[in-house]
């Protein structure tokens, strides 16, 4: 019997905060706001959901190989390209329900672009975003057999089920990234338990007596299942690498957090370490900052394209990045000696060294800390790849010899790469 429809429930964890802007500043500290529905609460878009899971499947099936059956059952049903002359072309057969988010934590990220020659923040490339820690979330994904007038046959419905398992397969093996700024690590998830549920003739009815709510809560229609490797299938990412960042007793660091973060250790701290739940991190954006500058310092501005980035001041990219850079955690169980310290600083009138009025700070900067993180390389092509090859060989000598300054006062802490196999 042919399936009507399958439903999948599909649980990710998120590892770090998820942007999913609204397209509006809210009043309190000028930081863009989440989108939420009208009941006030925060959600994960249907269309968001979808536009992550087709660009996965893209890249994780080899589409390009098909034969002309599959081919054509891929841009009908899929990606629903038009197979005619005229737009004939109809909604994809899978079908994505907006999730409601319930947010462990909801707090202010900054975000900053600093000017090379002068070290401050370049004009208008300061801003905030909200960001909310929604921890467990549950999708509803659907395959569908009957709003269509033309049904699938059985072997055509199971090459749908086939490569909607293959995204599946990546989001577990590999972890995905949604909503805003995920480059530099924001909305990084990872898939930890998939439970499949077959519509048929048989249970039909009690499909019909409920709303996609109620299919997400019954969990006596759910099955679960363990998604695999199909022959199509390949891998989204081509390199992986583990970063590690060692500061020590002449190389504290100090990332600010902004005016929205109060320090874990010391309250009346002026400048804080960023942290989150708690504990100090390094932002992947902060990492990707100190690499690109370091490209721009011994003239290696060809390789900032794989960043995103032009490759000269005051132009548009012309590509997007292929490289993610995730939030530098910290290690604790290496760092039993690690002290959030303050260190006094003012500014003084170099002719009577008086100490302006407004003059006089503290910042907090972090002693015998070990950072681990991860950095990783989307596939792409042949020119590509050769320069991801030379910029990660550059990357490791910089490493080697202490050139990357990380945070703020420029701080060059020890820091490693190491290639996972």
């Amino acid at each position: 019997m042919t399936n009507l429809k399958i439903f999948y429930r599909v649980e990710l964890v998120f590892t770090s905060p998820l942007h999913l802007g609204k397209g509006s500043q809210g009043d309190y500290l000028g930081a863009s706001e989440i989108i939420h529905d009208g009941s006030g609460q925060y959600v994960l878009p249907g269309t968001s959901i979808a536009g992550v899971f087709f660009a996965t499947m893209e890249k994780c099936v080899v589409w390009k190989s098909f034969n002309t059956n599959d081919l054509e059952l891929w841009k009908q049903n899929v990606t629903t390209q038009p197979s005619g002359k005229d737009d004939d072309s109809q909604a994809s057969r899978i079908i994505f329900r907006t999730a409601t988010l319930n947010p462990v934590e909801l707090r202010v990220r900054d975000k900053v672009k600093i000017c090379r020659k002068t070290k401050t923040a370049e004009e208008n490339a300061k801003f905030s975003l909200w960001e909310i820690d929604p921890g467990r979330v549950k999708l509803l994904i659907e395959i569908d057999n009957v709003s269509r007038s033309n049904h699938l046959e059985q072997n055509e419905f199971s090459k749908l089920e086939e490569w909607v398992e293959s995204v599946f397969y990546s989001w577990k093996q590999e972890g995905v990234f949604l909503g805003g700024h995920t480059g530099t690590g924001n909305g990084q998830a990872r898939l930890v338990k998939v439970e499949r549920f077959k519509l048929d003739a048989n249970n039909f009815n009690e499909y019909l007596q409920s709303s996609y709510h109620d299919l997400l809560n019954k969990d006596a229609l759910w099955s679960e299942f363990t998604p695999a490797s199909s022959g199509s299938h390949r891998g989204r990412f081509l390199k992986h690498y583990l970063c590690t960042v060692k500061t020590g007793l002449h190389n504290p660091i100090l990332v600010k957090g902004g005016s929205s973060y109060q320090s874990i250790a010391n309250p009346e701290t002026d400048v804080a370490f960023i942290s989150r739940k708690g504990s100090p991190f390094i932002p992947g954006s902060s990492f990707r900052g100190a690499l690109s500058s370091i490209m721009d310092k011994y003239k290696k501005q060809e390789w900032k394209t794989l960043l995103g980035q032009p490759k000269t001041v005051g132009k548009n990219s012309e590509q997007g990045g292929c490289i993610i850079f995730t939030d530098l955690y910290l290690d604790k169980q290496a760092s039993p000696d690690m002290k959030l310290l303050q260190i006094e600083h003012h500014s003084e009138d170099q002719f009577s060294r008086a100490v302006y009025g407004s003059g006089k700070f503290t910042e907090e900067r972090l002693f015998n800390a070990v950072f681990r993180g991860e950095i990783m390389v989307l596939d792409c092509d042949t020119a590509r790849k050769a320069n991801i090859d030379c910029l990660f060989g550059f990357l490791k000598q910089a490493c080697d010899y202490g050139l990357i300054a990380l945070g703020s006062g420029g701080c060059h802490p020890e820091i490693t790469l190491e290639e996972k196999k």
